[in-house]
C-alpha cells in the first residue's frame, strides 16, 4: 500500500494491491525462487500499478510530485525544515530515478530486488540511482544545503 500510494491515491492504491495479492496467490506456482517472494510481489504490484495507470488515462491521475509521502525521518528534529526540503526535490526527480530512490531509501529493497520489480538489469537501476544521486546533489546545492547523504 505505502509503495503504490506514492504513485496513485489512496482508494486506488487499496485496489491495486488487493488485486496484486489476489494474482500473487493464483500464480503462487509461478514463482521460481529466482528472487526473493518480497521482490516478487513488489513486482506484480508495480505491473498491475502500470496496468491501472495505463488503463485509467482518462482519469486524471496522482503523481508522486502530488502526493504527500509519508516516509519514515531521514534526519534529527534540528533538520526538519531541511528534510521537508529534500523529500520535495526527491519528488522533482525524473519518475524513473524517483522510483528506484523510494524502493531504496523507503521500501529499503536491494538493487536486486529493484531491478527484478522494474524487470531492468541491476546496471540499469544503479546507472538511475547515480543519476538521481547526482541530480539530487544539484538540487540540494541550488536551495543551499549541503550534500553528502548516503543513498
Amino acid at each position: 500500500m505505502r509503495f503504490l500510494s506514492q504513485f496513485v491515491d489512496h482508494n486506488d492504491a487499496s485496489d491495486i494491491a488487493q488485486e496484486t495479492f489476489i494474482l500473487a496467490v493464483r500464480k503462487i506456482q509461478q514463482f521460481e525462487f529466482k528472487s526473493t517472494f518480497r521482490a516478487w510481489v513488489f513486482r506484480i504490484a508495480y505491473r498491475q500499478m502500470l496496468n491501472f495507470q495505463k488503463t485509467k488515462s482518462n482519469r486524471k491521475l496522482q503523481s508522486i510530485e502530488e502526493t504527500q509521502i509519508e516516509a519514515r525521518p531521514l534526519m534529527t528534529s534540528d533538520q526538519t525544515e531541511q528534510g521537508k526540503i529534500v523529500l520535495d526535490l526527491v519528488e522533482q526527480l525524473p519518475e524513473l530515478q524517483r522510483q528506484v530512490v523510494w524502493f531504496r531509501i523507503h521500501d529499503q529493497l536491494t538493487f536486486k530486488e529493484i531491478a527484478a520489480i522494474c524487470n531492468q538489469s541491476i546496471n540499469t537501476i544503479l546507472s538511475r540511482m547515480h543519476k538521481a544521486k547526482k541530480n539530487l546533489a544539484l538540487k540540494m546545492k541550488s536551495v543551499g544545503i549541503e550534500t553528502g547523504v548516503n543513498l
